[in-house]
């Protein structure tokens, strides 16, 4: 016998208006620890000893490797989650290929991101 759960309704409406999120981590050159980036939409990757950034690069000498205060964007459309270069000055590099001003790239788990000398790999959880 089904029974009948007021709960439901409600339970789906929260589950439908809910902001989908991908886990995205970063593992920076060297550091033993990664950054972990519950992406719900754009996040910005900069240095923020000026500007306004989502993800601040310069705790690991992003000022001295080249990183841009606006350097590179992460964001999500459903399954897929992109790169794009904000005309930083030491340039973007995805597996070793440069990306262009504005250029959107797929990013896929083990990636590496170069922004200036500041070297990342992607994973996904």
């Amino acid at each position: 016998m089904i029974r009948r759960n007021e709960n439901i309704p409600s339970l789906i409406k929260a589950m439908l208006i809910s902001t989908p999120s991908a886990m995205i981590y970063l593992q920076i050159d060297d550091h033993p620890e990664r950054i972990a980036i519950n992406l719900t939409g754009p996040a910005i990757l900069g240095r923020s000893d000026v500007a306004l950034v989502d993800i601040d690069l310069s705790p690991f000498n992003g000022a001295d490797k080249g990183v841009s205060r606006r350097h590179a964007l992460l964001d999500r459309d459903q399954d897929t989650v992109t790169l794009m270069d904000l005309d930083s000055v030491g340039g973007t590099f995805l597996n070793g290929q440069w990306l262009q001003h504005l250029e959107r790239r797929v990013l896929r788990n083990g990636d590496e991101i170069r922004m200036g000398a500041l070297t990342a790999r992607v994973y996904f959880g």
